[in-house]
């Protein structure tokens, strides 16, 4: 977050906007069902592997956020198109949390 705020710095004579999107957890959904952050196999890692796909990781995660769901890529999109457009024209340096309320539990 602090690259994020010293760019908007810098580029604030220029009037370049820098802002930043920290997504939370998505779900995708694809045939083989509803998979927590990617449905990918080839993005695994030893760290995602135990709640890529697994629904009890889901019902802990869902439970956690105050929305009581995760989010979808739809979401990050409408925060990514809203920064992009002219009404954010008097933003710049902001960290938007898209993650359903989950960071000011």
């Amino acid at each position: 977050m602090a690259i994020t705020k010293v760019t908007a710095l810098d580029l604030a004579p220029y009037r370049i906007h820098c802002n930043a999107i920290c997504p939370g957890c998505k779900q995708f959904k694809s045939s083989k069902g509803l998979f927590l952050l990617t449905d990918k196999q080839d993005v695994m890692t030893a760290m995602t592997e135990p709640i890529l796909g697994n629904k009890e990781a889901e019902k802990w995660i869902t439970a956690r956020h105050p929305f009581r769901g995760l989010g979808e890529p739809q979401d990050i999109a409408n925060a990514a198109l809203f920064l992009a457009s002219k009404d954010s024209s008097w933003i710049s340096g902001a960290c938007m949390p898209v993650d359903g309320g989950y960071t000011v539990t």
